[in-house]
């Protein structure tokens, strides 16, 4: 749990608060063109400019009406993201290179987002265009009253008066007020106290926005005590462990808010509030590192891409902060998610590089998160295959029906693989979700039991019966009875999964089923390969990986084309369908990879 908050004790400070110098100190930004910050401020002085010859996007009603229309989310939020993305570009433009030539584009970007007659996404609000009076507090709200406090403090008096007389107006508006007044699904969670990312998010950019704007004691203090409750259960949310059930993904996302508010806070109260304090935070900045597949591949279980970077000046600060210098080991690549490309990211992007050299790290071999039920082995002197498997139960966050799912990495390839994230389309958060083939069970290497397949819901759940691991290898075995309803006549269904080192090294799926008595049942193995898989009777070759099994046994192959990503092309899986040929009243089905 988080300490108390103790706000109270520093809110007289409100209205003056100074944690970065202001753009107005020429020497400390002309400074951060150099040493470990040379590159990324050469790249976003390089952006600036292609920003200065183009026009500011267009926001129509009719691409706010596209998703209440036809569930595109695009339309309206690429050009919104896009208008951040300039302003931030052309603010840390201006700071870092002291030309006027920024200025008059910059306060244009800014004027427009301004003028926007919602911050929020069509996605996250009511069908139809917005209500100017009734604003919605969602990601992109809070993420942009952010944005804009910290712009108004950076560049000061540089911004006419009239222009921050309205950042603050707007702010406090669209955001202060109805953070305050009203209660937010996504601040408190469901019955379960359960938040996601958005905790984070719209708390640790709120926040971050009163210390800076709000000059009332009395209420930032009541903004803290509402942010820090929720902040609490968004730490909840990660197991003892650290794992976050949401993904590696929602980790950099929801964690880097996180981390950019306990970093303000602790220099608001002079350290005196540390929410990066204790074992469990060491542990949840870890994350990342223990579920890493290879590099740049991550786990994508749930709503996780398996591609992935992160914010180097993140891992920077992190591994700074908390004594963890593996992460610099993440910090080579790029993100491109859409947070990245704002003021906030840009900034801190910058300021928290270190010279620090990447040391080389070897992830363990073994990892196990005992609450949420994720195993991840790794095997080889050279970790050149990776093999993670879940159990959990199906109420999670970002939830797919994907009990006992599992993945094989071969040399930087997953050979089989969790679909991860799908697109964002309208019902992908709705009673439709299941609809999608991503999120239910059969876009998983999971069973399907007499045309059953997993039902949604806490109370759909695996159990633990065995984890072990040793100097030969590892196995989980997981009683997935619970997972399936009724109709599905199990009296019981144990998945079992054996990873052997070698050589050769050996996956070993078997799964048992047993029916209840005076029932016959069909049951179907299934296994989602990212390549065209060859195969006869009893053997199947996927990639490198070769899979033999009982020859009696059926063999189907169904080829999904074109699946939509959230972000990045558009996706080939191959779903390999291993089954007896007649309805048993019990069944087992051994298939073993060699590679």
């Amino acid at each position: 749990m988080l300490q108390t908050p103790t706000i109270s004790e520093f809110a007289d400070r409100a209205g003056a608060f100074a944690p970065y110098p202001p753009m107005a100190d020429r020497e400390a930004w002309q400074a951060l063109n150099h040493g470990p910050h040379e590159h990324t401020a050469a790249r976003l002085l390089a952006l600036a400019e292609t920003f200065l010859v183009e026009p500011i996007p267009m926001l129509r009603a009719s691409d706010y009406l596209a998703y209440s229309l036809d569930g595109s989310r695009f339309e309206y939020e690429l050009p919104q993201v896009q208008r951040r993305r300039m302003m931030g570009a052309l603010a840390m433009a201006y700071g870092l290179s002291a030309d006027d030539r920024f200025l008059a584009p910059l306060i244009d970007v800014v004027w427009a987002i301004l003028e926007e007659s919602s911050w929020c996404w069509p996605a996250h609000a009511p069908a139809g265009l917005p209500d100017v009076d009734q604003p919605v507090v969602d990601l992109n709200a809070a993420m942009t009253a952010f944005e804009l406090a910290e712009l108004d403090y950076l560049l000061q008096d540089t911004l006419p008066l009239s222009v921050r007389r309205r950042i603050l107006r707007e702010i406090q508006q669209r955001c202060f007020v109805p953070y305050l007044e009203r209660e937010h699904e996504w601040m408190f969670g469901d019955a379960r106290g359960q938040v996601t990312n958005w905790s984070a998010v719209c708390n640790g950019s709120i926040l971050s926005a009163a210390l800076y704007l709000e000059p009332d004691p009395v209420r930032l203090t009541r903004m803290f005590e509402r942010g820090l409750r929720s902040l609490a259960l968004y730490i909840d949310g990660f197991d003892d462990e650290g794992c976050l059930t949401e993904g590696p993904g929602y980790w950099g996302y929801g964690f880097g808010y996180y981390t950019v508010i306990a970093d303000l806070l602790a220099r608001f109260s002079d350290g005196a509030i540390d929410l990066l304090a204790g074992e469990k935070l060491h542990r949840i900045a870890e994350f990342p590192l223990r579920c890493q597949l290879s590099p740049g591949q991550f786990v994508s279980f749930s709503d996780a891409p398996e591609t992935l970077a992160f914010v180097p000046g993140h891992l920077h600060f992190l591994a700074r902060q908390l004594g963890l210098p593996g992460l610099l080991t993440l910090a080579e690549a790029e993100t491109r998610e859409h947070h990245a490309d704002r003021i906030n990211w840009m900034l801190r992007d910058v300021l928290w590089r270190t010279d620090v050299s990447m040391a080389s790290m070897i992830p363990e071999r073994h990892e196990w998160f005992p609450h949420s039920q994720w195993m991840i082995h790794r095997v080889g002197i050279d970790q050149s295959l990776v093999v993670a498997v879940k159990g959990g139960h199906n109420g999670e966050m970002h939830n797919h029906n994907d009990l006992g799912s599992f993945i094989v990495h071969c040399h930087g390839r997953s050979l089989l693989t969790d679909p991860g994230r799908g697109r964002y389309l309208r019902g992908y958060f709705g009673a439709e979700r299941y609809d999608f083939l991503v999120n239910r069970s059969l876009g998983h290497s999971v069973p399907v039991i007499n045309g059953c397949e997993q039902s949604a819901g806490p109370g759909y759940q695996a159990v633990v019966l065995v984890h072990e691991v040793d100097d030969l290898g590892a196995v989980l075995d997981l009683d997935l009875t619970a997972a399936y309803p009724a109709a599905a006549g199990l009296a019981s269904l144990v998945r079992r999964l054996q990873v052997i080192d070698g050589p050769p090294a050996m996956v070993i799926l078997t799964d048992t089923v047993v029916f209840k008595a005076g029932i016959t049942g069909s049951v179907i193995s299934q296994l989602v390969a990212t390549v065209r898989p060859e195969y006869r009777p009893g053997l199947i070759q996927v990639g490198p990986m070769q899979i033999v099994f009982d020859p009696e046994l059926n063999l189907s192959l169904i080829e999904e084309r074109g699946l939509q990503a959230q972000s990045g092309p558009d996706r080939d899986l191959f779903r390999i369908q291993v089954m007896p040929p007649e309805p048993l009243d019990r069944i087992q089905i051994r298939m073993e990879m060699t590679l």
